[in-house]
């Protein structure tokens, strides 16, 4: 799913606040309009280290971590995080922590747990990738997947039909709000999963 993701980052953004985190932080959010799949100018750049695990068929990890989803262990891997402007690309993949173990439905573990209403009336499905944030800690501030022009969330969905097994860890990408420049590092939240600590911010 990471692949049509970087087709969809920002030709044009305006910054909403969304009123407060539970920490006391500053929430923030971006509203997005889309851009055409393989515009160039709107992708984000990979490490290297990820460009040369592509090319052998896996990005290779930046940090991850372990937590739970449809009953059973699951492995959160970063392969990038990374500045595109005012917005963050995160491209990561899911992973059975037993090989052995079964396959696990992805579903609705990875939202927000917030009822979104979209520009049409109609609501957002609940098997989406909102659900994951940045957080600033020196700054107090939160940082969300950011939205597009119908308050749709720019990030992988349709995971109703995404089963995590070994031979195929499941895709997921998300574009969030940046945080200002001087931040090169943010703890990473994910439903489910142990928090990621100073993870770094790649430019």
């Amino acid at each position: 799913m990471s692949r049509w993701m970087s087709g969809l980052i920002a030709a044009a953004l305006a910054v909403a606040i969304a009123g407060c985190g539970g920490d006391g932080g500053e929430t923030k959010t971006v509203t997005v309009e889309e851009t055409p799949a393989g515009d160039a100018s709107a992708e984000g750049t990979a490490s290297p280290e990820a460009d040369q695990a592509e090319g052998e068929g896996e990005a290779a990890p930046v940090v991850e971590t372990e937590g739970s989803i449809d009953g059973g262990r699951a492995r959160f891997v970063v392969t990038q995080l990374q500045r595109s402007g005012p917005t963050v690309i995160l491209n990561a993949r899911l992973e059975l922590v037993d090989p052995a173990g079964d396959e696990l439905q992805v579903a609705s573990s990875l939202e927000d747990g917030t009822f979104q209403e979209l520009a049409d009336g109609s609501s957002e499905p609940g098997d989406v990738f909102d659900g994951v944030a940045m957080i600033d800690p020196e700054g107090r501030k939160k940082y969300l997947v950011a939205r597009d022009e119908i308050n749709h969330c720019v990030c992988s969905n349709d995971l109703g039909a995404a089963f995590v097994s070994a031979e195929a860890p499941v895709e997921l990408a998300a574009t969030l709000t940046a945080p200002p420049p001087d931040v090169t590092q943010v703890d990473l939240i994910v439903p489910g999963f142990e928090t990621l600590r100073d993870v770094p911010l790649a430019d």
